[in-house]
């Protein structure tokens, strides 16, 4: 399991995620970390690893992506769910957030 963060004014804690079939269930919390409101951009990638064929090499593609704003108040945490669809079972999901600038 592979998850990130960026920026400090928002932050991504406790991701957890679970695929049965098709449909990925994926948690995490969210928090603002400012002291005014903030819009946070928030992406959901799905990766799959494969080996390249002849090679020793891996390569590491993005099976399903999901991306959103959420709208957090000053010093807010909030525990997202989401439903993500894949084609097959990823080997890791990422989650990041950021506030544009």
């Amino acid at each position: 399991m592979l998850f990130g963060c960026t920026l400090s004014d928002v932050g991504v804690s406790n991701e957890k995620w679970q695929c049965v079939g098709r449909i990925c269930d994926i948690s995490f919390n969210l928090e603002n970390r400012a002291h005014n409101q903030i819009d946070a951009h928030v992406a959901i990638r799905a990766h799959r690893r494969y080996s390249v064929e002849g090679s020793e090499a891996w390569r590491n593609e993005v099976i399903s992506e999901v991306t959103e704003v959420v709208s957090l108040q000053p010093s807010e945490k909030r525990r997202i769910e989401r439903k993500l669809k894949v084609l097959t079972r990823p080997d890791n999901v990422v989650v990041s957030a950021w506030i544009s600038t």
